[in-house]
């Protein structure tokens, strides 16, 4: 999966104004809207640094404004939805870099290590058991999404191509296979977990212990939800498994959509809800509204989408395959403000 760029070099490529507002305006960059200061005198096309949200900035003078804590996070501005920070160059220590850089080169310059920019995690399960050893990355990708905003150039691979969108459930992700020590290995989004974790409770709950004694070359990956995994958002009453992949290790694809709904439909595994199928490409903003709404039978704003061809297929720009993920606002504004 591609590195996300945290901090980069942008063009402005609107400015907005914000009804009954004077002093600040939006400006759109990559495919994110933030709130800047007229002051700033931002105009389209000029190039900018954008801190993408979950951006920690470091303890330096150039940011001190931001305060003791520099988690950029979705905010509200005059009714107008705020994901991200955007300075102008001349504020931002990169005077030395871009003098060794021809200025064409400039647009979408990776800034992250060069500013010292971390991403922010949320914290890890408590109770989620002891691990064995290092996440089996060797022989399937962990599971992470691009936000579509970071790279709205993908929006172009589904042109004429049927997709579909999956609740974003959130949980635990969690991956299940036959191990190389010949037994079943139970994994959170980065380790191998031991036998007293939930990942591998739930595993054998679904009984994939001896699905995959019989089934080696199959690989499945989905999230827990339920008691005591990040506060039940969904609400459920007990710990639960939704797949929304499935890997065949010895030739090296994913299963598409309808055949994983065939193979969880034989196993008796919950599939991970799907919420639209369409075909062609879609704007950000009509990625966004399908991401908003709340979880089945709850007031609690669902955490998004992940969009994925019906059929895999290579994406050069994220180096694997084709999916991104769209966070609901309603959700950020609620949990990560």
């Amino acid at each position: 999966m591609k590195d996300r760029k945290l901090a980069s070099i942008q063009k402005i490529r609107e400015i907005k104004e914000i009804e009954g507002k004077d002093r600040i305006v939006q400006s759109l960059a990559l495919g994110w809207s933030m709130v800047t200061q007229k002051s700033n005198g931002f105009q389209p096309g000029d190039f900018c640094v954008l801190f993408e949200i979950d951006s920690i900035l470091p303890d330096e003078e150039w940011c001190a404004f931001l305060g003791e804590n520099k988690r950029i996070k979705t905010k509200k501005f005059g009714g107008v939805l705020a994901q991200g920070l955007i300075l102008p160059l001349d504020t931002v220590p990169i005077g030395d870099l871009l003098q060794t850089i021809p200025e064409e080169d400039w647009d979408g310059l990776d800034l992250t290590v060069y500013l010292g920019v971390k991403q922010w995690e949320p914290p890890l399960d408590t109770n989620s058991g002891d691990s064995k050893g290092a996440f089996p990355s060797y022989i399937i990708s962990k599971t992470d999404e691009i936000r579509i905003q970071s790279e709205p150039s993908l929006l172009y691979d589904l042109i004429d191509t049927p997709w579909y969108a999956s609740l974003k459930c959130d949980g635990s992700s969690a991956t299940y296979l036959w191990g190389d020590t010949n037994e079943f290995w139970a994994c959170s989004r980065n380790m191998r977990k031991s036998e007293t974790s939930h990942f591998y409770e739930v595993g054998l709950k679904y009984g994939l212990d001896k699905e995959l004694a019989d089934q080696r070359h199959l690989v499945f990956q989905g999230e827990i939800v339920g008691p005591g995994i990040q506060g039940n958002k969904m609400g459920r009453p007990d710990k639960e498994f939704y797949v929304f992949n499935i890997y065949d290790r010895d030739g090296r694809f994913y299963y598409g959509i309808d055949d994983m709904k065939e193979i969880c439909d034989e196993l008796n595994l919950p599939l991970v809800p799907i919420l639209y199928r369409s075909i062609g490409r879609y704007s950000i903003s009509e990625f966004v509204e399908m991401a908003k709404g709340n979880y089945p039978d709850t007031k609690t704003p669902r955490e998004g989408i992940v969009v994925r061809p019906d059929v895999p297929m290579y994406s050069p720009i994220l180096g694997g395959p084709l999916s991104f993920k769209v966070i609901n606002p309603d959700y950020l504004l609620k949990y990560e403000s």
